[in-house]
């Protein structure tokens, strides 16, 4: 039996103005920008989202990239390439931020890009799209079923295909109203609390109650 786990509405859910300006402010966010969500590691690696950042069109070269997370195995050889890229002053490294603190990032950015090779399930999609944000994700292993249709899907190690979802996104204000109405509604389909009922039915068959 497939039971898909679920996102914290009462936790994820779309931010205030007033709390988005608190979260901008305390982070120094650019204006525009594409948020990644780490831990940095081999599995989903920043250096493909920044090398698609470095492509965008010159009327997309002032958004920023916010990475936000601790910088696993390979967060710091990313600083490097974003160095090597001319890229560092549009970056920001957060390290860890607290719960709270990344609802406002979800929020605040333009689009969440989760270029994986591999999840479990995939919740940062999911916190994202409960937040309201446009997603760009990993057209492999279970993301592309938690996303059901509600994001850009592509190859996690084709920058091109990120650079052309991202100027989509980042270009078509339609697409990023789309993009977050039907994130909004995949996420509210998928619940810790239906989660636990299903997950209390197969006890129960199991138990022939």
């Amino acid at each position: 039996v497939v039971i898909h786990e679920g996102v914290d509405r009462a936790a994820y859910h779309p931010s205030t103005p007033e709390r988005l300006a608190q979260v901008r402010a305390a982070y120094s966010l650019p204006e525009r920008f594409i948020l990644m969500v780490g831990p940095f590691d081999a599995w989903c690696d920043p250096k493909v989202v920044l090398d698609a950042a470095a492509r965008l069109p010159a009327p997309l070269s002032g958004v920023g990239i916010v990475f936000a997370g601790s910088k696993g195995g390979v967060g710091e050889a990313a600083q490097r390439q974003a160095e090597m890229l001319g890229l560092t002053p549009r970056c920001r490294w957060t390290g860890f931020v607290p719960r709270a603190d990344l609802v406002g990032l979800y929020g605040a950015a333009e689009a969440l890009v989760y270029p994986s090779f591999y999840e479990g399930f995939g919740l940062p999609i999911l916190e994202a799209m409960a937040c309201g944000t446009p997603v760009v994700s990993s057209n492999r292993a279970s993301l592309p079923e938690v996303a059901d249709g509600a994001a850009l899907l592509v190859e996690p190690t084709d920058a091109e295909a990120i650079r052309a979802a991202l100027v989509t996104v980042l270009d078509d204000g339609a697409m990023r109203a789309a993009l977050r109405e039907r994130g909004l509604r995949r996420a509210a389909q998928l619940t810790w609390e239906d989660a636990a009922r299903r997950t209390l039915e197969v006890y129960d068959s199991l138990l022939g109650r």
